[in-house]
Parts: C-alpha cells; sequence; structure tokens
C-alpha cells in the first residue's frame, strides 16, 4: 500500500509538473506568436524605410539633376548672349568690309577714268602733232 501511496503521489507530481510545463508551453506560443507579429511589423517596417530611403535618395538625385540643369542653363544663356554679341560684330564687319570694297571700286574706276582721260588726251595731242 504504501508503495500504491508513492506512486500516487509520484503520479501526482508528474501531473503537476506536466501541468506547469503545458502551462509553460502555452505561455511559450503565445510569446512565440508576439515575437513572430513583432517580427512582421519589423518586416514591415523595415521595408517602408528601405521604401523611403529609395524615394530619398531619388529625391536627391533629382535636386541634383535640377542643379546641373540650372548651371547647363545659365551655361547656354551666356553662350546665346555671346553668340548674338558676335552675330552683331560679323554683321556690322561685313558692312564695312562692303563699304571697303564700294570705296575701292570707285577709287579703281575713278582712277581708270583718269587714266582714260590722260591717254585720250596724250592721244588727240599726238594726233595734234603728227
Amino acid at each position: 500500500m504504501q508503495e500504491n501511496d508513492e506512486k500516487a503521489k509520484s503520479l501526482k507530481k508528474t501531473k503537476e509538473e506536466l501541468a506547469s510545463a503545458d502551462e509553460e508551453v502555452v505561455e511559450l506560443m503565445k510569446l512565440n506568436e508576439q515575437l513572430q507579429d513583432e517580427f512582421t511589423s519589423l518586416t514591415q517596417e523595415n521595408r517602408c524605410l528601405k521604401e523611403g530611403l529609395t524615394s530619398e535618395r531619388k529625391e536627391s538625385k533629382y535636386r541634383q539633376m535640377q542643379k546641373e540643369n540650372s548651371e547647363l542653363e545659365a551655361t547656354l544663356k551666356k553662350q546665346a548672349t555671346q553668340i548674338g554679341r558676335l552675330e552683331t560684330e560679323l554683321i556690322i564687319t561685313k558692312q564695312h568690309l562692303a563699304e571697303t570694297l564700294n570705296i575701292m571700286q570707285e577709287l579703281e574706276q575713278s582712277e581708270v577714268f583718269e587714266c582714260e582721260m590722260s591717254f585720250s588726251r596724250n592721244t588727240s595731242v599726238k594726233d595734234n602733232i603728227t
């Protein structure tokens, strides 16, 4: 009988330990579920942060490209102004060259005319002499 009592006590103790172990398992399962939820939440947050970083990088790159574009536009405006000045100078130079050419042609014609006149005078003087 004593043996049965000891077995009963041992069995009762084992049942209590099993019940306690079951409670621990249930608590661990709840804790595991909480950890999985937290992990999922952190994973989603991490994904959002990565997307945010990507978006931030895109914005930064966009701002950099806008800055470069503005600098290029300023350079183009300066070059357009220079080209305008050069075109004006070219037009003025062409006008001066045309005027110079006209003057040279007039001089040439007047010299030819004077030569012709001198020649014809000389010829008429020669004719008169002979």
